[in-house]
């Protein structure tokens, strides 16, 4: 492949070499759904619902007006990280090198190639680090500890710790990892009924 600049390294060139690396599976990215977006802002409506029991009345008599007791909505914007990382391909980095794990002196296509893996790791690694942070509630940067993201403050809710006691011994058939998640998953269950 001749190196002819701007056709080699067009930015839609680029980008489809990196849509053709392998796909990274992490542990928390099945969990979310993802799509691109076009610009720096997305903004989401939301629904707060209530749900209000209905009483028993006779047939033909006037129902329960439930006015001002309906879904309030609200508009939510969260700003886009812009996630930028990028890496130079100097002579250096060819001349006289030989492919990893190989015999052949290294191509200015897996040259480009291996660079746009590598940053492609950092990236999956990036979003992956976000989507752990939304599950516990602050979306950080890479330093750990700027928020990008405050899940709680965003969607108005409080925070809600529950402690998990483990016991010194237990008996062979209880399981005090089991026995304290459905123990804290029985008292969410209590709090959304008592919400209602």
């Amino acid at each position: 492949m001749p190196l002819n600049w701007p056709d080699t390294f067009s930015v839609a060139e680029m980008t489809a070499a990196v849509n053709k690396l392998p796909l990274t599976v992490t542990p928390v990215s099945g969990m979310f759904e993802s799509r691109g977006i076009r610009t720096t802002h997305l903004s989401f409506d939301l629904r707060q619902g209530r749900i209000v029991l209905i009483a028993d009345q006779p047939r033909g008599s006037q129902p329960d007006y439930v006015t001002g007791q309906t879904e309030k909505r609200s508009v939510k914007v969260l700003t886009t990280a812009h996630l930028a990382q990028a890496d130079t391909l100097s002579p250096e980095d060819i001349q006289d090198v030989r492919e990893f794990g190989g015999e052949n002196l290294m191509t200015a296509e897996r040259a480009v190639n291996d660079k746009l893996l590598s940053l492609k790791r950092n990236l999956d690694m990036t979003l992956e680090f976000h989507r752990l942070g939304a599950v516990k509630g602050l979306v950080l940067d890479a330093d750990g500890s700027t928020v990008l993201h405050d899940i709680y403050k965003t969607f108005e809710v409080r925070q809600t710790k529950l402690d998990l006691k483990f016991p010194a011994t237990w008996q062979d058939n209880e399981n005090p990892v089991l026995t304290g998640i459905m123990a804290a998953k029985r008292r969410i269950e209590a709090a959304r009924a008592f919400q209602l």
